[in-house]
């Protein structure tokens, strides 16, 4: 019954998984069963919220990455969103500081991440989705969507930072952190010593901005004793 509907829904579309002319429904079977299995099989995979946080150049964004290798290898379906406000490299890429990249959907907020599921058709109860999301604290609304697609059946991954540069922890990433299965603290190397980094320290541009898009121009790894907010305000 499940196929059945599938393929009413898809008739009235015009096309199949592929894009292709459907033919009768028997066609429509032998035509896609290899990706209907790994629809069926991706329905009993654990789900999992991974958090991947800490400082900038920390290697959070290649640590999901590499996450979303190993659920493509496995033939899931993955749907990869960044925020619109972040605009170095590339638009419509997530990129790591390390040359990695991955096709993304830019959306304006976490609310659009729904919508965008609901009009490409996504049944996240039915189809066990992974969806990954780059600058998770950039996204208003993320507090209240990731527990709803995450109750939904979706398998989410993200990268973020979890303190901003005074040291202060951003209010969405504390809320949703009760959420994850599992959170990985991705330190860097502190600019100054050389020691483990687990903080970001401004260096340059707007004081009165929480969050302000940049690179190594505007922010640097600290570790505690040389971060400004910590050590070196002892």
């Amino acid at each position: 019954m499940r196929y059945e509907n599938l393929y009413r829904n898809l008739l009235l579309g015009g096309n199949n998984i592929d894009g292709e002319s459907l033919g009768s429904f028997d066609e429509f079977i032998s035509k896609n069963i290899d990706k209907l299995i790994v629809k069926e099989v991706s329905r009993f995979f654990k789900k999992e919220f991974l958090l991947f946080v800490g400082p900038m150049f920390g290697g959070k964004t290649t640590r999901m990455l590499s996450e979303l290798d190993r659920h493509s290898y496995r033939g899931r379906d993955i749907y990869v969103f960044k925020p619109s406000v972040d605009n170095r490299y590339r638009d419509s890429e997530i990129v790591s500081h390390n040359g990695g990249s991955v096709a993304a959907h830019v959306v304006r907020n976490a609310y659009e991440i729904e919508t965008l599921l609901l009009k490409w058709g996504v049944d996240i109860a039915e189809d066990s989705p992974v969806i990954a999301i780059d600058e998770l604290f950039m996204l208003s609304g993320a507090s209240e969507v990731i527990p709803r697609l995450f109750r939904s059946g979706a398998t989410l991954i993200a990268s973020t930072i979890q303190l901003n540069s005074d040291g202060n922890p951003f209010q969405t990433i504390m809320g949703l952190m009760p959420y994850a299965t599992k959170i990985e603290v991705c330190s860097a190397v502190c600019s100054v010593c050389s020691a483990d980094a687990f903080y970001t320290q401004k260096m340059a541009g707007r004081s009165d901005f929480d969050i302000e898009v940049g690179g190594s121009d505007l922010y640097e790894p600290r570790c505690f004793a040389h971060f400004k907010y910590f050590g070196e305000s002892l």
